[in-house]
């Protein structure tokens, strides 16, 4: 019985997977924020890539005077719909006010 010869011709790869594109529910919960607590600036991201694990950064002035729980409370009302029944577990949420965002003040994380 003869063996085949190994050569780099006869090694077929497969080619890269897709860029993963961004989840949708992403893009509905940054409008939620958004619009729920008037954020200056949010950004929802797929942690892992996977689509379970979300990353939730927020910058609002009505964090101002709030305790990091107060915060978020406030983040987790605007999006539970997104998460009470769904695969999505919220990983990580970075809030801030303007102020803490710029470095002027203590970040609360």
């Amino acid at each position: 019985m003869a063996m085949a010869s190994w050569s780099p011709s006869s090694v077929r790869c497969s080619p890269l997977p897709p860029k993963r594109l961004r989840h949708p529910v992403a893009s509905v919960m940054e409008r939620k924020i958004r619009e729920k607590l008037g954020a200056d600036n949010v950004v929802v991201k797929d942690a892992y890539g996977d689509g379970e694990y979300l990353s939730i950064s927020v910058v609002a002035s009505v964090f101002q005077g709030k305790s990091k729980i107060d915060r978020q409370k406030m983040v987790y009302k605007a999006v539970w719909d997104e998460v009470k029944y769904q695969e999505h577990v919220i990983e990580q949420i970075r809030m801030e006010t303007p102020e803490e965002a710029s470095g002027l003040e203590q970040t609360h994380l």
